[in-house]
């Protein structure tokens, strides 16, 4: 179940960076009732807590089919995948369209445009009251 950010539960190695262990990771907190800033705050904390490098990004993402753009926030890992749970609640729960941990290369019909941006790690208490602890 899901703890404060400073639990170990051995799904990271610090020499390995796949998208499975960062979705075993992060994935059970997509149930959180927040948006993309919520989600961007509560897994830059989780990763930060467990050694991943990272850097979280504000800026757009754009769904070229219908030409829909949005304000948002993400994740970028320093290999290349991003995190991004909450484009979907924006951009329609289409295939086309990420949710996870992916490469941005994979959905062609998504630009990502942003600044990376830094995030404080969050408060045991503010955590907990983020996601409804």
């Amino acid at each position: 179940m899901r703890g404060s950010p400073q639990e170990d539960n051995g799904v990271y190695s610090q020499d390995v960076n796949t998208a499975e262990r960062i979705e075993a990771l992060l994935g059970s907190y997509d149930s959180c009732d927040l948006e993309c800033d919520g989600m961007t705050r509560i897994f830059s904390t989780i990763l930060l807590q467990h050694g991943i490098p990272h850097d979280p990004y504000f800026g757009r993402i754009i769904y070229e089919p219908s030409s829909v753009e949005v304000v948002h926030y993400w994740i970028r890992l320093r290999d290349g995948l991003m995190v991004d749970y909450r484009a979907r609640m924006w951009l329609g729960d289409s295939q086309d369209v990420p949710h996870g941990v992916f490469r941005a290369e994979d959905y062609e019909q998504v630009r990502y445009e942003g600044q990376s941006i830094e995030l404080l790690p969050l408060s045991d208490n503010l955590f907990r009251v983020l996601v409804k602890l």
